[in-house]
């Protein structure tokens, strides 16, 4: 870090304003005391909550109530329906001992807040948690009478965290404090199965679901929102689509905007109304999928034309992805109608396939008013986290320059997920405080935001040791990633944070290099907050360098020739059932689905069978206690009777706790089996985790079939010399 940036985050964060000696102050704090009232307007919660909020973090700063200010200046809350941008906000000063805070809604005031404390308080809010916080004591706070007016450039601004299960708390009560929000001014979601459930239309209205392969196709759970379209070119369907939006937008003043996005995967309609819209020759696109996009938008602008008549001010999202991925030509989409443009753009390090991106952009731009962006980060559910703060902020600005004003962004960087495990190490540094920032205004210098994190975080000294760690992560990302056998097969609207394989071109000097420099930080790091962040830093890192190592390490012993296995570790032959063995029955779905065969196996012994349920995963299972290095190769026969093409029989080592819960801070090797009406055999090398002694679980399961069973038969695992 340059000398001159580190002297600015000093003073910036010092909480005195340097101004020049001729403008005019007003006064909120002196020698530790408050010169100011809050007022707020009565019953009005927004701006109580405002003020309260701000009253907060002077206590936090100052120790003092507002309760005890002294004076007669005031500062006052206020909100300005339609006079502005529903978030934007405005500091202005109609008197010398007042100071008038205005927000354009609810949102706006409270942004205006944490904007008050941030910028004149030096309140930064680094990561999740109490540690992650930072309020610099004051006592003197003089801030200069001049009008400062603000608002989003992006109207949407979600880094999403999933729904409202506990893990997520500490991330779903940080993002908002820096302005970013759940969508609200636009709905964004699959959603079209919700407004057209079979539960209730299926007897009334069959004609409301799609001809596919010539017969009728009513949906039924678990996959009412895959694989099925509605009708669309049924005039009852667009009908009843109004009535329902209208309903609801009658029921709810505040709700004028909805989701029309259409359900995942294909399922569209093929009875010859539709299909006069399917494009001649029905081939195709050059993102893979057969084009449906004029069946799709055709549908919705019947939509909105029938809902904006009413209510003119609403507006709608369409998904733009899959068989929907590019605009038709010379078609006139309605204003009301926004494209939600599905992409992972850290892709964009590829120049083949930003093109082919900004192909589908501009399509939809060439039709649309503007356009929202939905994007896949996952970055702390990656193994080494995924930093890409500079690609990020070059991207928003881009976007923006590309008339993109919505953006949600899958992120899920804390909780619970669905790659795995209940996350709660925050691994990914600045990068979330940065994209919040960039997306209240893309066109800030990411390269001061950045640097005032590093500082705040743990002191100017340790500070360019910090950034070091972290460019040197960005750097992979960005640089040597590509050239991964990872990246090439992840060609796909998103990268695959559960494949590790990018792990494959990491230098062999990345992760000392990046604990030396946490080493620095900690040893510089000024005794306090300073100190016990640069300490979570280094543990955090400390703890995904060993995941990292752990799967490289299984990746070799991956590659071992079956001969180094030579020592018989265990063995089932399920020729007597299989006593000793759980069952693994999925949560939503349990019962009875094991069973035990004795003359159908393979060679014509017994073997364990498991009988498919709605696509569901379900299986058995078996757990060993493991207290010394080993290396492991597991073996087991396996055959697919009466299912479909879609089963995946699977064999699985996952390391587990004393609780016999699974421990995702390290990562279970498994192999899927291929479909195979005959007896095939699975088989995979692993090793032991760093973590031991620890608990080896087996499973043997199945997924993704309706109807059938699959067998098991004859498992082995052998043991090869210890390291």
């Amino acid at each position: 870090m340059k000398y001159g940036k580190i002297i600015f985050a000093i003073i910036f964060l010092s909480g005195i304003s340097v101004v020049n000696a001729a403008e005019k102050l007003f006064s909120v704090l002196k020698d530790g005391n408050l010169t100011v009232e809050f007022i707020t307007p009565k019953d009005d919660k927004a701006c109580l909550e405002a003020s309260m909020i701000i009253e907060k973090y002077i206590y936090k700063s100052t120790g003092k109530r507002a309760d005890a200010a002294v004076g007669k200046a005031k500062i006052c809350f206020q909100i300005e329906k339609g006079k502005m941008d529903p978030e934007g906000f405005r500091f202005s000063f109609p008197s010398a001992d007042k100071m008038v805070i205005t927000g354009g809604g609810p949102n706006g005031i409270k942004y205006a807040a944490l904007d008050f404390c941030e910028r004149f308080l030096g309140v930064r809010f680094l990561y999740p948690g109490p540690a992650g916080e930072h309020v610099p004591k004051i006592k003197d706070l003089n801030i200069p009478m001049k009008e400062y007016s603000d608002a989003p450039k992006f109207q949407t601004r979600t880094l999403g965290s999933g729904n409202r299960h506990w893990s997520r708390q500490r991330y779903q009560d940080w993002f908002p404090l820096h302005r970013g929000a759940m969508p609200y001014r636009v709905d964004i979601g699959h959603n079209l199965y919700k407004m057209f459930p079979p539960s209730k239309y299926e007897k009334t209205n069959p004609d409301f679901y799609p001809i596919i392969n010539g017969k009728r196709y009513i949906p039924r759970p678990p996959r009412l929102g895959l694989h099925w379209q509605p009708c669309m070119t049924n005039p009852a369907v667009v009908k009843e689509a109004i009535r329902i939006i209208c309903d609801a937008f009658a029921k709810n003043p505040d709700l004028r905007t909805w989701g029309l996005g259409q359900n995942d995967g294909d399922g569209y309609c093929e009875c010859e109304n539709c299909k006069k819209f399917y494009p001649v020759p029905d081939v195709p696109h050059r993102f893979g999928s057969k084009d449906r996009s004029l069946l799709y938008l055709q549908f919705c602008n019947k939509i909105a034309e029938g809902v904006t008549k009413k209510y003119p001010e609403a507006t709608f999202t369409v998904f733009a992805y899959n068989h929907t991925s590019i605009a038709p030509k010379n078609f006139k989409l309605h204003p009301s109608l926004i494209p939600v443009i599905t992409y992972d753009r850290l892709n964009w390090v590829d120049p083949e396939r930003k093109a082919k991106d900004m192909i589908r952009q501009s399509s939809w731009s060439a039709i649309a008013k503007n356009v929202c962006w939905y994007d896949y980060f996952y970055s702390n559910q990656y193994v080494l986290p995924r930093v890409t703060s500079h690609h990020v902020a070059r991207q928003l600005r881009e976007g923006y320059n590309l008339r993109v004003r919505h953006i949600y962004i899958e992120h899920l960087p804390l909780g619970i997920s669905g790659f795995g495990g209940n996350e709660q190490i925050w691994a990914e540094g600045p990068l979330a405080y940065l994209v919040l920032k960039m997306l209240w205004n893309p066109f800030q210098d990411e390269d001061k935001i950045l640097n005032d994190w590093y500082v705040t975080a743990v002191g100017p000294k340790a500070a360019p040791y910090l950034k070091s760690c972290f460019d040197r992560i960005e750097d992979f990302w960005i640089n040597k990633m590509p050239k991964s056998a990872w990246f090439k097969r992840c060609a796909r609207t998103y990268l695959v944070p559960t494949w590790h394989d990018y792990l494959n071109v990491i230098d062999k000097d990345f992760f000392e290099n990046c604990s030396k420099d946490l080493d620095k930080v900690c040893e510089l790091a000024p005794e306090g907050d300073c100190k016990t962040r640069a300490e979570y830093f280094r543990s955090a890192f400390q703890n995904r360098r060993n995941r990292c190592e752990y799967w490289i390490q299984n990746q070799n012993v991956r590659l071992h020739r079956a001969d180094a296995f030579t020592k018989l570790f265990f063995k089932e032959d399920f020729n007597k059932g299989f006593d000793g063995w759980g069952i693994y029955e999925h949560r939503k779905y349990p019962g009875t689905f094991v069973s035990h065969t004795k003359k159908d196996g393979y060679k014509n012994t017994g073997a364990a069978e498991l009988r498919c349920r709605q696509g569901h995963t379900g299986g058995i299972e078996k757990t060993f206690r493991i207290s010394q290095p080993m290396n492991f190769r597991m073996e087991v026969k396996y055959r697919c009777v009466g299912t479909t093409e879609k089963v995946i029989p699977y064999i699985s080592a996952e390391w587990c706790d004393d609780k016999n819960e699974i421990l995702h801070s390290v990562f279970y090797s498994d192999i899927h089996g291929v479909y195979s009406e005959d007896w095939s055999t699975a088989v995979f090398n692993f090793t032991t985790p760093y973590q031991l002694p620890g608990n080896l679980r087996i499973r043997l399961c199945i997924s993704g079939s309706t109807k059938g069973k699959v067998q098991y038969d004859d498992l082995i695992i052998l043991e090869a010399q210890k390291k």
